[in-house]
């Protein structure tokens, strides 16, 4: 028999596990969007600097204004990118829920899709069961290095037989 408690803990932890993939997901198509619109953006600036000098040409500044422009959104969007991919990798360690949540704040300007993932985040990062198991401390790597022993300890604790 499963209690409540029990019950609630398995569906935090499926729910926080999911988000963490949404998040990974949705962050690598962001940064594929934002690697997309700046070629798009260099192509054009490229296409009309080739246009030449001519009364009918587009002005030379339009160029930078491209140039610009695709700087601007790779940056952008290569930085909220970054934070989702950051935000599945803290959800899935329990750390930083405000950060989380304010990263969830901005992937609601993302429409449609973000927009959920950014509802469906409050939604389980507000639950009071989720806000405790964020605030236990965190278990650290089950495979970290033992501690160093100094040879005096070492030789110390063979009393029997030569040390070599």
């Amino acid at each position: 028999m499963v209690t409540e408690f029990e019950r609630q803990a398995i569906i935090d932890e499926e729910h926080l596990k999911v988000l963490s993939i949404a998040y990974w997901v949705w962050g690598g198509l962001v940064g594929a969007y934002a690697l997309l619109m700046a070629a798009y953006f260099t192509f054009l600036g490229f296409l009309f600097s080739s246009l030449g000098q001519g009364k009918d040409a587009p002005p030379r500044e339009l160029l930078w204004v491209f140039f610009g422009v695709a700087v601007f959104i790779l940056v952008l969007a290569g930085t909220v990118s970054a934070l989702q991919i950051l935000t599945g990798f803290w959800i899935r360690q329990r750390r930083h829920r405000v950060a989380s949540m304010v990263v969830a704040g901005f992937t609601c300007l993302s429409v449609p899709m973000g927009t959920l993932l950014g509802v469906f985040s409050f939604v389980v990062l507000l639950r009071p069961s989720v806000s405790a198991l964020y605030a236990r401390p965190t278990p650290r790597s089950t495979t970290a290095a033992p501690e160093p022993h100094s040879l005096e300890t070492d030789e110390s604790a063979h009393d029997a037989g030569p040390s070599i």
